[in-house]
């Protein structure tokens, strides 16, 4: 049994040894929303992560033209001059799916880095299923997160909350080669609230790594003194 829990957990975190070092991310993205009500929304443009400034720059086409800035402490809407902080430990560009794959650290999404614990790998069929749990009661609001891989690449995550009740679930599909990195083009989202569901499905096409091109959008910056919950902007910097 020891031997089997070590060969599955090693194809786990398998890690191509030709790690090439990569910076920026860029693609072209369409967001089709199913809202809880059955309403449909659709989001299309153009993102650009800088991973050392760790922000991405939204450059939306439809359904209207607009930009907008994120990184860790705010989200700034570029065109109606709104900055919205954001709470300190939601670590929303660590997690971001581009950020992860420029990290090479989306086979386990990230979460051998955080205080997540492994504690059970299985076998299903041409799947392995791995379990994780946070030690103790770190965060009430979050449970078991349970992760599956097809051919040592991530295809499904399951959050949990502390009832063991399913908050959502994602689908990691429609792998592309990139620079020899695979990398997933469509991502399915469903989240759950008061027996409701949400989906989202987002998809990636025409992906650049390490740009030359439009500099002015990996390097924006944003820099702004926090009030409120929402603050009109005082300062932006290009």
């Amino acid at each position: 049994m020891k031997i089997i829990y070590a060969i599955l957990f090693q194809f786990f975190f398998f890690i191509p040894a030709s790690a090439q070092l990569f910076t920026r991310f860029e693609a072209e993205f369409s967001i089709k929303e199913i809202g809880y009500d059955g309403m449909q929304n659709l989001i299309t443009g153009t993102l650009y992560y800088n991973q050392v400034m760790k922000q991405v720059y939204y450059q939306f086409d439809f359904p209207e033209k607009s930009a907008m800035a994120i990184n860790d402490s705010c989200t700034l809407r570029i065109n109606e001059k709104i900055i919205i902080p954001h709470p300190l430990n939601l670590g929303m560009i660590d997690f971001s799916i581009y950020n992860l794959f420029l990290n090479q650290n989306l086979e386990s999404y990230g979460l051998n880095e955080t205080p997540y614990i492994l504690t059970h790998v299985a076998q299903e069929k041409d799947m392995v299923i791995s379990t994780w749990k946070l030690p103790g009661k770190q965060i009430k609001e979050v449970g078991t997160i349970l992760l599956s891989q097809k051919n040592g690449r991530l295809f499904g995550m399951v959050t949990l909350d502390t009832n063991e009740e399913v908050v959502s679930r994602q689908f990691f599909l429609d792998y592309q080669e990139v620079e020899n990195l695979p990398f997933p083009t469509k991502v399915i989202q469903f989240y759950y609230q008061e027996g409701k569901e949400l989906k989202k499905i987002t998809t990636y096409r025409n992906i650049k790594l390490n740009s030359d091109e439009d500099r002015d959008k990996y390097n924006y910056r944003i820099d702004f003194v926090p009030v409120s919950t929402k603050t009109s902007l005082m300062s932006i910097e290009k």
